[in-house]
């Protein structure tokens, strides 16, 4: 816990000059919380598909479904500078598939069903490189698999759990190593599911909680614990909350990489809802740390407005911002919202109004921030909100009424540099040669990548040789006094 504690001394002290601010609205305002207008068409209709951010600044789009209920095989990479679509041909279609973002910011996907949704899917698994623009096959899976999911253990390993209409894959999940595309199998589940959550802890193993039985039914409550070092699972709690009971996640919208769902502070965020005593949503944080989950405080409740409901969840790249896109039950044409959640506060920024999506649209997709523009991109527009057989290729570009941001010019400066920048190796950072000080390295989605802290030492050197390329924020905290930087790594 002594990590994440910095962390929030950090942007405790921080938040003293960070404002969440409101944006002029354009010509194109609507109302709903946010400017909502269409984005470029992509190359394939497709909805419910996996939307992740990459490194340099571009969205990709895996798979999905076609118009006519038919498993996508090509990807569509956003480009914002272009303001276009470019697709690249998969090695096998993935609707329902396990998409894993690694660590060296390369994608893992496996399995996925048929077409028309049929079980039990696609057995082939494949790497996306985001450098080269390329699918490289890897091999196959033990258990055909679709409504599966998986999440990248602290040893590298990928952990992949679930199945649907297939017994065998709800009831074992399996591992694939990257450096030697190879697969292995885990121990026996303790509750057989399918469209399942993975979520990596701290100490190595994992938690899988959410989805339902492999032939359908209610969600369930339970969350069970993965032993990377044993290869067992064990049930770890009746409830996600068990002070607190009845909350439910519905994976089904969990179509991003966990590293887009991670706060400000380490802890993964994700939209939940319960029938009982009365039906109500909520925020609910996972520490990795503690393997514990806490229903985020807000000043006011998420449907106190035009929403009844929420479809989708997503963070702003530092994950100080949660916005929520609401709708309204059974509406044509069909209303929805942007709801704004300051995370360090617990604000909610409520629209008073709808938008209305264009005639005969219908939400069936995710949404992905772009760092870069600092806007939504929505994809999966349906034609139907009765079936999986009429999907478009629409898109919106959402931006949202409010952003976190903050006025570096009221915190006092003192004197930290950086060299060399961009780095290859290693970089020296030169500090005060006296007091308590902090550094906190996090990449441009916010995830922890290096942490140190001292007193009194003026040269410290980085080791930046087995990081990513890519874009780098420093944080440093001395006597009370914070400063960031921008660090470019290049290899």
């Amino acid at each position: 816990m002594v990590m994440r504690t910095h962390v929030l001394e950090i942007w405790k002290a921080l938040r003293t000059s960070a404002v969440v601010v409101m944006l002029p609205l354009s010509t194109w305002a609507q109302g709903g919380g946010a400017v909502w207008e269409y984005g470029p068409v992509m190359n394939q209709t497709r909805i419910y598909a996996y939307t992740a951010a990459l490194d340099d600044g571009r969205q990709i789009v895996f798979g999905g479904r076609e118009s006519g209920f038919i498993s996508c095989s090509y990807a569509d990479v956003f480009n914002y500078e272009s303001n276009s679509f470019t697709a690249f041909e998969m090695n096998y279609p993935r609707d329902a598939a396990a998409v894993v973002k690694m660590n060296d910011g390369r994608f893992f996907l496996a399995g996925g069903g048929y077409d028309y949704g049929i079980a039990p899917g696609y057995q082939d698994a494949e790497v996306f490189d985001p450098a080269d623009n390329t699918f490289s096959y890897v091999g196959e899976l033990f258990i055909p698999r679709m409504q599966c999911a998986g999440a990248q253990l602290a040893d590298g390993r990928v952990l992949i759990a679930g199945g649907w209409y297939n017994p065998d894959g709800a009831a074992v999940a399996e591992l694939f190593t990257p450096s030697m595309s190879l697969f292995s199998m885990t121990g026996s589940m303790n509750t057989p599911r399918a469209a399942p959550v993975v979520l990596p802890c701290n100490d190595g193993g994992a938690l899988v909680f959410g989805g339902w039985p492999t032939y359908g039914g209610d969600l369930y409550t339970s969350v069970e614990y993965y032993d990377a070092v044993n290869n067992t699972f064990s049930e770890f709690s009746s409830e996600l909350i068990p002070e607190d009971p009845g909350w439910l996640v519905h994976s089904s919208t969990e179509s991003r990489p966990i590293q887009e769902k991670v706060m400000f502070d380490g802890r993964y965020l994700f939209k939940a809802y319960r029938n009982t005593p009365v039906f109500e949503w909520a925020l609910i944080a996972f520490d990795p740390d503690t393997k514990t989950f806490e229903r985020i405080s807000l000043d006011a409740g998420l449907t106190d407005g035009p929403p009844e409901g929420f479809y989708d969840l997503v963070l702003d790249a530092g994950g100080h911002m949660a916005y929520l896109l609401g709708y309204t039950y059974e509406t044509t044409p069909y209303p929805v919202c942007l709801v704004s959640v300051d995370l360090h506060t617990g604000h909610v920024y409520m629209p008073e109004t709808s938008f209305t999506l264009g005639a005969g649209e219908w939400i069936m997709g995710t949404m992905s921030w772009n760092r870069v523009t600092e806007k939504i991109l929505f994809t999966g527009i349906s034609w139907s909100g009765a079936d999986y057989f009429n999907g478009s290729n629409l898109t919106y570009i959402i931006e949202p009424d409010y952003r976190y941001t903050v006025d570096m010019e009221t915190i006092a400066e003192w004197n930290l540099s950086v060299y060399p920048n961009p780095a290859h190796d290693q970089v020296q950072i030169e500090l005060p040669p006296e007091g308590n000080w902090m550094l906190l390295v996090t990449d441009m989605f916010g995830n922890r990548v290096w942490q140190q802290s001292g007193n009194g030492k003026e040269i410290l050197v980085m080791p930046t040789g087995l990081w990513p390329a890519g874009m780098y924020l420093l944080t440093a905290e001395h006597n009370g006094r914070l400063q960031t930087m921008k660090i470019q790594v290049v290899h």
